[in-house]
């Protein structure tokens, strides 16, 4: 499983230099941001990532549910049909969780009962139940 961690600004890398500090190991973890270079430069970013590490199950945080981090990634899982889950909200617990977990599901049953978690399957099946009335 591949983690990525995305946000706006340098929210991520803040929660990376977190990580070391408390000596995660963190070499599976991909760390990006949105930065004043916008949201084209992102989007191409978000690309390259996705197209070096798309075959295995990935695992994203967002900082923010429907802000550009999360719609970027959401959009590409769906568009590429790959195999992974996306949560807003991040916080360190959740990543030194993660890092600990081999699989997705079990992340996700330890997460669900938390407050303020978005996860993109639940959501994505909202959307489209909604859409389905």
């Amino acid at each position: 499983m591949k983690i990525i961690v995305s946000s706006h600004s340098n929210l991520a890398y803040g929660l990376k230099e977190t990580l070391v500090f408390i000596g995660s190991d963190i070499s599976d973890v991909n760390f990006i941001i949105l930065d004043n270079k916008g949201v084209e430069d992102f989007e191409k970013r978000v690309n390259n990532l996705l197209d070096r590490i798309s075959n295995e199950e990935i695992l994203i945080f967002t900082d923010i549910f429907g802000g550009t981090p999360y719609n970027t990634f959401a959009k590409e899982l769906l568009k590429r049909k790959i195999k992974g889950e996306i949560i807003s909200g991040f916080n360190v617990t959740m990543l030194v969780q993660a890092l600990s977990t081999d699989s997705i599901s079990e992340m996700l049953i330890e997460l669900k009962e938390d407050n303020g978690i978005k996860i993109y399957s639940e959501e994505l099946k909202n959307i489209c139940n909604d859409n389905d009335e």
